[in-house]
């Protein structure tokens, strides 16, 4: 799939469809294009993108971070980086105080040290 596939465009509905209008698009085009019954060389790589477009859409979480962000490529799932509780997801260090260099994130830890050293 290209990164310019719109999947609501590919399912053929509307962005304010119901889950359920999504649901019956994606079934009525997976019968169309599935390669057991359509003889056609690229029917596969088409059932294959409408599953990845009904995967996200069905999804409300999904659906939301798509219509935020756009398409994702194909097996890499939307990651959110800010997660609640953890702003910076990645950091390693506990509470502030640890540097960049110390497996922390930066930050606030710089300026205590500085602060403290007045």
């Amino acid at each position: 799939m290209t990164p310019a596939t719109d999947y609501y465009q590919l399912l053929q509905i509307e962005k304010s469809a119901t889950p359920e209008e999504i649901k019956k698009a994606y079934r009525a085009l997976a019968l169309q294009y599935h390669p057991d019954l359509n003889p056609d060389e690229k029917s596969e790589e088409h059932i294959k993108n409408l599953n990845q477009a009904y995967a996200v859409l069905a999804d409300p979480q999904q659906r939301q971070l798509y219509d935020l962000y756009g398409a994702v490529p194909r097996g890499q799932p939307y990651q959110q980086t800010a997660r609640q509780g953890r702003p910076f997801g990645g950091c390693r260090g506990r509470g502030m105080g640890r540097g960049m260099g110390r497996g922390g994130c930066g930050g606030m830890g710089i300026w205590q040290e500085i602060l403290r050293k007045r």
